[in-house]
């Protein structure tokens, strides 16, 4: 025999009740599924990005401390220019026809001086390009 009718339920039975409880349990349990997956997802993704975020850090660091390193260098360079300077005056006042000599000094050290500035400024694109390709990098895998 077919299973009762409750009273006041226009032909919906227990059967299709518990039916429809079932199918919406399974629902359920998918979807808190997928929100589990989601979540696990999300932090991977944060903890890559904060990885990212460390490793830039660092090379930013490493970028600081070379541009000061040769902003050191380009300093000492300056402070011997000026000696240069100080001893191509001493030596012109002393003996005129040495000319020639410092002003082979001064056009060395001036090809040093701009040398010193172009390292600089080779070093800290070089920087700032590896950290925009790597960044680049970990966004297509995360994307992946």
């Amino acid at each position: 025999p077919p299973p009762k009718e409750e009273s006041g339920t226009c032909g919906v039975t227990s059967e299709d009740t518990r039916r429809k409880l079932a199918e919406k349990s399974e629902k359920l349990k998918l979807l808190q599924e997928k929100i589990t997956r989601l979540k696990a997802s999300q932090e991977e993704t944060e903890l890559a990005h904060a990885k990212r975020e460390d490793a830039l850090k660092t090379e930013t660091a490493a970028l600081q401390s070379k541009i000061a390193e040769l902003e050191e260098w380009s300093a000492d360079l300056l402070l011997e220019k000026q000696v240069l300077q100080e001893k191509v005056m001493e030596l012109e006042s002393v003996n005129p026809g040495q000319d020639k000599t410092a002003d082979a000094a001064q056009e060395t050290h001036d090809k040093q001086e701009v040398a010193v500035k172009e390292a600089v400024e080779e070093a800290a694109e070089e920087v700032v390009k590896e950290a925009v390709e790597r960044v680049k990098r970990d966004a297509e895998r995360d994307k992946v």
